[in-house]
């Protein structure tokens, strides 16, 4: 596995910061950047039982639009990818990313509906903006999330992990 950097909340988002404001790079290149990445290892790493597709849960925030583009680029490479995600207002990075994956194909199902059995789910909910325990939808989609049995990987953190105390 590739060894990178584990940054608490606070760096996390300075290096954004440092990212957009200094060296101009947009957040939704950004996201994409990020999405590619995580689909990349998820192809490498769980090879194996992406055959039996991936599901993507996606938050209304930058996190969910992360799971988008994982969906999305998984989805390219002829990986059965599905979504579900929370129905809030979403920002407008995640908007715009969750329409580009939807029609590329990525196949949304209803988060109350049955989930099929897949061979990882990804936990794209909330990011290093988050704090406390979460509630509400999102509190209900992390633990159906945790009861499918299939490996999950986050991307930023675990969904109820706080990313700066642990």
């Amino acid at each position: 596995m590739t060894n990178i950097p584990v940054l608490d909340a606070v760096q996390a988002a300075s290096w954004d910061e440092t990212a957009r404001d200094q060296a101009n790079i947009p957040s939704r290149v950004l996201m994409e950047s990020a999405g590619r990445a995580t689909a990349n290892v998820i192809a490498r790493e769980y090879q194996s039982v992406l055959r039996d597709g991936a599901l993507i849960v996606a938050g209304h925030g930058n996190n969910g639009g992360d799971g988008w583009v994982v969906a999305r680029a998984l989805h390219a490479v002829g990986i059965s990818t599905y979504a579900v995600d929370e129905s809030r207002n979403r920002s407008e990075d995640c908007e715009a990313n969750r329409i580009l994956a939807l029609d590329a194909g990525v196949e949304l199902l209803d988060p109350e509906g049955g989930w099929p059995a897949v061979g990882v789910v990804v936990d794209a909910l909330l990011g290093t903006g988050a704090s406390g325990r979460p509630r509400g939808t999102i509190g209900a989609l992390a633990e159906r999330t945790m009861a499918t049995g299939a490996p999950v990987v986050a991307i930023d953190g675990p969904t109820g992990l706080d990313l700066s105390s642990g």
